[in-house]
C-alpha cells in the first residue's frame, strides 16, 4: 500500500545520504594513504604502524569498494524513484 511506499521512499532517502557520506569519505582516503602511521600514545611513546600491503593495492581495493558502493547507490535511487512514483500517483507527494 502507500504506507508501505512511503516507509520505503523514507527509508531509501536515508540509505542515499548515508552512502554518499561513506563514499566521499572513502574517496578523501584514498588521498591520505601513506605506507606507514605513526601514532603518539599517552605514555609519550611511539608506535608505528605499517599497511600490509602496497600503497597501490590498497587504495585499488578502496576504489574497489568505491565503485560497488556507486553501483549500489544507483541501485537504491531507483527503488527510491520507484516508491516515489507510487505516492505521485496518489497525489500524495506533498507529504514527504
Amino acid at each position: 500500500g502507500i504506507w508501505e511506499q512511503y516507509e520505503n521512499f523514507r527509508i531509501y532517502t536515508r540509505m542515499i545520504v548515508e552512502g554518499k557520506i561513506k563514499l566521499e569519505e572513502l574517496k578523501q582516503s584514498i588521498t591520505q594513504i601513506k605506507p606507514y602511521y605513526e601514532f603518539i600514545n599517552e605514555d609519550g611513546t611511539v608506535e608505528k604502524w605499517s599497511l600490509p600491503k602496497s600503497v597501490d593495492e590498497v587504495k585499488a581495493e578502496i576504489q574497489e569498494i568505491i565503485d560497488k558502493g556507486e553501483i549500489e547507490l544507483k541501485q537504491i535511487v531507483e527503488k527510491r524513484n520507484e516508491a516515489f512514483e507510487v505516492i505521485r500517483q496518489h497525489n500524495l507527494e506533498h507529504y514527504l
